[in-house]
């Protein structure tokens, strides 16, 4: 196990996040310490930060946009950790997981 498989094993439920959407948003609101993402897999669709909603698509469509690549993308910019692992070694089913640095509640 990764030292970033770990510390998303073993962080706070509240800390740590597997939808995609809410690693999205997470990530562009830069909420994000940790993020790790499939390198195996693409998930399709579509992001709109300013109506904070990701679509998913359930195979590629024009203008779609790698929604694994985005998050990555964003949580960099943003000055978070972002690790890169095979999909099955990613908590969660979405391709990515992440850590806040910080709880919402």
């Amino acid at each position: 196990m990764t030292e970033s498989a770990r510390q998303l094993a073993e962080a706070d439920d509240e800390l740590r996040v597997t939808a995609l959407e809410e690693i999205l948003l997470s990530a562009y609101d830069g909420r994000l310490d940790l993020l790790m993402v499939a390198s195996d897999e693409y998930v399709w669709g579509s992001f709109d930060p300013s109506e904070r909603q990701a679509i998913i698509s359930a195979e590629r469509a024009p203008g779609d946009e790698d929604l694994l690549d985005r998050a990555a993308v964003e949580a960099l910019r943003r000055g978070t950790r972002v690790h890169l692992a095979e999909a099955d070694r990613i908590p969660g089913e979405s391709g990515a997981a992440g850590l806040l640095r910080y709880s919402l509640t």
